[in-house]
């Protein structure tokens, strides 16, 4: 979707919500084309990227694999770092606000 467009964001943002549906804020979150899936174990891990690319081939989405990180313990998401360890601002953050 050409972003330059009025209210782009906004309805691409809806679009994904409208897709992903009942799983947002249960096994994923979403912030436009950042999708973030959480799971206790490996295997529960699985099921639910089997259920998000599910939901993307109903509605004739891809997901481009090399912007795609699997199995990561830790990842950096809208400015935080989420871990098994818990949730912190990104290093690179807190140097800006420091000075």
């Amino acid at each position: 979707m050409p972003f330059s467009f009025a209210n782009a964001l906004a309805t691409f943002q809806t679009f994904i919500n409208e897709v992903l549906g009942d799983l947002v804020d249960s096994i994923c979150i979403v912030f436009l084309d950042d999708i973030l899936i959480y799971s206790d174990d490996e295997e529960e891990h699985m099921q639910y990227v089997h259920y998000v690319l599910e939901r993307f081939k109903q509605y004739n989405l891809f997901a481009n694999l090399e912007k795609c990180v699997f199995n990561a313990k830790e990842v950096s998401f809208l400015g935080y770092v989420i871990s098994p360890k818990g949730i912190y601002i990104e290093p690179s953050c807190m140097s800006a606000i420091q000075g």
